[in-house]
């Protein structure tokens, strides 16, 4: 199919396997305003590119959004609750996600094998693993998104390469803000990262940057107390921590330094 419309649409259904909207090799369409309810797949794009899904409602479906091998498609100001997956990328290249609503689904957004795709300003709450997550997926722009209240981390990299996580709230996830394993040369910067079992962690991971991220702890302005032993008496003194908020599980930043 190519340069058609599916709008206005309303479509449930009771049997397995089955898929609400469905496009492969199709190229140009306007996927908007549908609802899609109890489907295997609500909405699947497979080699299909130039698509735009806007304002559509996939509720209560396995996945409820699936981007399979398909490149520069638009996901805009859908609502994606209480699917399996709720967005789920396989394989697909320079898509750009932006003003959706994921909650409440066993993962919010996930994203495999896929590169240079654009997730910001969407809202990733109270799903039951992580907000979103990428795995095997590398050169992602992750900003300005909310994926708060989850039950691991906000966000997830696993074997995920010089992606740029900035601007977005990870707060109150039962794990950590933002956990990285086995991944590399990744950039975290201007992250609010507040009430977290963790702030973030790496395991297996080298090369990242950690800048500006915010995880509530310690002196305002991010001060830590070095006590200096000079000539037998104690000095206490203030100095500003140099990459701000970068609190790690392996390695926490405020501490207590004796030097004489």
């Amino acid at each position: 199919m190519r340069n058609g419309l599916l709008i206005n649409n309303n479509v449930s259904n009771t049997k397995a396997w089955s898929h609400g909207i469905r496009l492969r090799f199709s190229l140009n369409n306007i996927i908007s305003g549908n609802t899609i309810i109890n489907y295997y797949k609500g909405i699947r794009l497979r080699d299909s590119n130039h698509n735009t899904l806007s304002g559509n409602v996939v509720i209560n479906n396995n996945y409820g959004i699936e981007i399979y091998y398909s490149d520069n498609n638009y996901l805009i100001g859908n609502i994606i609750n209480y699917n399996r997956i709720g967005i789920s990328f396989s394989g697909s290249n320079h898509n750009n996600i932006s003003g959706s609503i994921a909650n409440n689904n066993d993962q919010g957004i996930k994203m495999h094998d896929s590169v240079s795709n654009i997730v910001s300003r969407n809202t990733v709450n109270n799903n039951s693993a992580s907000g979103i997550s990428l795995i095997h997926s590398y050169s992602n722009i992750i900003s300005e998104n909310n994926a708060n209240i989850n039950g691991a981390s906000g966000i997830r990299l696993s074997d995920s390469h010089r992606n740029t996580i900035t601007g977005n709230t990870a707060n109150k996830n039962y794990a950590s803000g933002i956990s990285l394993s086995e991944s590399y040369l990744n950039t975290i910067s201007g992250n609010v990262l507040l009430g977290n079992k963790q702030c973030s962690t790496e395991v297996d991971s080298q090369g990242n940057i950690f800048e500006n991220n915010d995880c509530g702890e310690g002196f305002p302005f991010n001060l830590i107390i070095l006590i200096l032993v000079f000539s037998g008496a104690p000095v206490i003194c203030a100095g500003i921590l140099l990459f701000i908020g970068r609190k790690r599980h392996e390695y926490d930043d405020i501490g207590l330094g004796f030097f004489s």
